[in-house]
């Protein structure tokens, strides 16, 4: 296993819209708990392995997020997950053929700062300097981030 990813990069899985044609989404990889899925940390690396094919440690919660989808009267709670270490090579071959994201991912990149700016990315304190502030101190804390009522 390799140490933790750079503090200044992080992996993000490009995404093409399927409720909007034309809209591009990146987003740091992830998806919603199954039932094989023992804990959230390990459906954070079943996930992170779907779609992007890299093997992760992960043993701690960075960042909590709600979203509230009014059309459908649901409410959401994200775990962003901070990663220990990780191995293998970005690769879209582990992504299930009947997977809702199969047809939709479009790339997958390590992305820095200057890189993000210019990026539609989900959630949007991503950008934030506050962000790069919790990379450089190794996601020390957990963090609850805005309820967003709209995507």
């Amino acid at each position: 296993m390799r140490p933790r990813p750079h503090p200044q990069e992080i992996l993000l899985i490009k995404h093409q819209s399927r409720t909007r044609p034309g809209k591009i989404l990146w987003l740091p990889p992830g998806g919603g708990l199954e039932a094989e899925d023992e804990s959230i940390f390990a459906c954070a690396q079943r996930e992170a392995k779907e779609e992007s094919g890299l093997d992760v440690q992960v043993s701690r919660i960075a960042y909590v997020h709600e979203f509230i989808d009014a059309t459908h009267h649901i409410r959401h709670v994200a775990f962003y997950m901070a990663t220990d270490s990780f191995q293998g090579t970005i690769s879209r071959e582990y992504l299930p053929v009947d997977a809702t994201d199969a047809l939709a991912i479009l790339d997958i990149v390590w992305v820095n700062r200057r890189q993000i700016a210019d990026l539609s990315v989900y959630p949007t304190y991503l950008k934030t300097s506050e962000f790069w502030a919790d990379a450089q101190e190794d996601f020390s804390s957990t963090k609850y981030l805005e309820i967003m009522r709209s995507f």
